[in-house]
C-alpha cells in the first residue's frame, strides 16, 4: 500500500493543480477588481515625490475628522482669520458641494507653495509674521502625537497653544500678532513605550523558556 501511495502521489498532484487552475481561471476574470489608476504604485510614487500625500483612509483618520472635506491641493500651510476656512484656490471635494453649511475658501488666506509638509521625525521650524488674531493651518492631520510650540518675539514667551478643531482634521493654531517661530515635533506616546516594554518582556520570557526546554531535552533539568 505504501508503494502504491507513492506512485499515486505525482498523479494526485497533477490532478489537484489542474482542478485548481480550472476553478481559479474563470473566477479571477469574473470577480477580480482591477486596480484603479490612482491606486497604482507608480501614481503613489509620483504623489510622494510631489509631497501631496495620498488619499486618506478611515483607518488612519484622526478622531472627529472627516475625509470628505479634506482637499487634495491644499498648500503646506496658510494663514487666515477664521480657523475653519479653507485655503484660497483649492478644489472642494464633490461630496461637499451641495452642503450649504460647508466652510468656504478664504480668499484672503496666505498660501505657501503646494503640497503637504514633509513627513519626517525631525523637528520642523519656520517663522511667520502675523497681524492680530490670525490662525495658521498646517496641511498635516492633527494626530495627538504632534506637539506645536510657539515662540513669540513680541513677548519672548514660549507657548503650546491649543489646537483649533477643524472638520478636515488639520492642525490649526491661533497665534498672536508679530513674528512667531513654530516648532513642530512628533512625540512618542505612552502606549508606544508600554508596547516596547511588553515586547521586551515577551522576548525575555520566550528566551528563558527556550533555554529551559533545551536543558530538559539534554537531561540537565528534571
Amino acid at each position: 500500500p505504501a508503494a502504491s501511495a507513492r506512485r499515486a502521489w505525482p498523479l494526485t498532484l497533477v490532478l489537484c493543480t489542474a482542478l485548481l487552475a480550472a476553478l481559479v481561471t474563470p473566477a479571477i476574470h469574473t470577480f477580480r477588481q482591477a486596480c484603479e489608476d490612482d491606486d497604482l504604485p507608480a501614481r503613489h510614487v509620483q504623489l510622494f515625490r510631489e509631497h501631496h500625500g495620498v488619499e486618506p483612509t478611515d483607518e488612519y483618520t484622526p478622531t472627529q475628522a472627516a475625509n470628505d472635506v479634506l482637499r487634495a491641493d491644499d498648500p503646506p500651510y496658510w494663514l487666515s482669520g477664521d480657523p475653519q476656512s479653507f485655503a484660497a484656490h483649492t478644489t472642494p471635494n464633490p461630496a461637499t458641494l451641495a452642503d450649504p453649511n460647508a466652510a468656504k475658501p478664504d480668499d484672503t488666506a496666505t498660501p505657501a507653495g503646494s503640497g503637504t509638509l514633509l513627513p519626517t521625525s525631525q523637528e520642523w521650524q519656520f517663522d511667520v509674521a502675523l497681524p492680530p488674531f490670525q490662525t495658521i493651518v498646517l496641511n498635516t492631520r492633527d494626530y495627538p502625537n504632534w506637539d506645536v510650540t510657539v515662540v513669540s518675539e513680541s513677548s519672548i514667551s514660549i507657548e503650546r497653544p491649543p489646537h483649533e478643531p477643524r472638520d478636515d482634521g488639520l492642525i490649526a493654531v491661533r497665534l498672536g500678532s508679530g513674528i512667531s517661530t513654530l516648532y513642530v515635533n512628533w512625540q512618542r506616546s505612552v502606549d508606544e513605550y508600554v508596547g516596547d516594554a511588553l515586547s521586551l518582556a515577551a522576548l525575555g520570557v520566550f528566551t528563558a523558556l527556550s533555554f529551559r526546554a533545551r536543558a530538559r531535552r539534554s537531561g540537565r533539568v528534571e
